[in-house]
């Protein structure tokens, strides 16, 4: 019983303290093969629900809007 209540406790903090971001990412190097690390880093951030805007000569094929 008392590893029950102290698994239930923990969840529940882990819910309740988790947050979203606003991220800036400035990639101004206008070669595509610098940037590709970082556009798969952007996007991930961007799926987990974080509110990303990148600013970079070189835009997204495929808007993530």
């Amino acid at each position: 019983a008392m590893h029950h209540s102290l698994l239930c406790l923990l969840l529940l903090y882990a819910v309740c303290c988790t947050k979203g971001a606003r991220i800036l990412g400035i990639f101004p190097t206008p070669s595509i093969s610098h940037q590709l690390p970082f556009q798969a880093i952007m996007k991930a951030l961007a799926a987990r629900g974080h509110n990303v805007t990148v600013i970079s000569p070189n835009p997204l094929k495929v808007s993530l809007y």
